[in-house]
């Protein structure tokens, strides 16, 4: 499995959109989290989540509920599109702080690149 620390989306969508970041602990888990959001973006413009600015802290008592991630957590995209029906990524990735990924990964269902 992949594994990244930012999700960056070109927006092809047609109109302004939101990106958010999901996680969740393991594949077969119902239960996901909001991770990360930028602000509205438009056509043929870039939006990008850090991933590594929402690293929890167990001893913290930090949770992913609380909108933190943590080494090893499945991630994926979601975008918030004004015009249209938003879109999850179908595809879970997971998250490591210091990643090796290929360049970017293409979500034909968010109607753009990750990158």
């Amino acid at each position: 499995m992949e594994s990244i620390s930012k999700i960056k989306l070109k927006n092809q969508a047609g109109a302004i959109t939101m990106l958010k970041g999901y996680v969740k602990v393991a594949s077969d888990s119902e239960a996901y989290y909001k991770c990360g959001a930028t602000d509205n973006f438009d056509v043929g413009q870039s939006g990008m989540i850090d991933l590594n600015d929402h690293i929890g802290d167990a001893e913290k008592k930090q949770s992913r509920k609380d909108g933190y991630i943590f080494p090893g957590d499945l991630v994926t995209a979601y975008a918030a599109i004004s015009a249209h029906s938003d879109v999850y990524g179908s595809t879970w990735l997971t998250y490591d702080p210091m990643p090796i990924a290929p360049p970017y990964l293409f979500f034909p269902e968010l109607c753009g690149t990750l990158m």
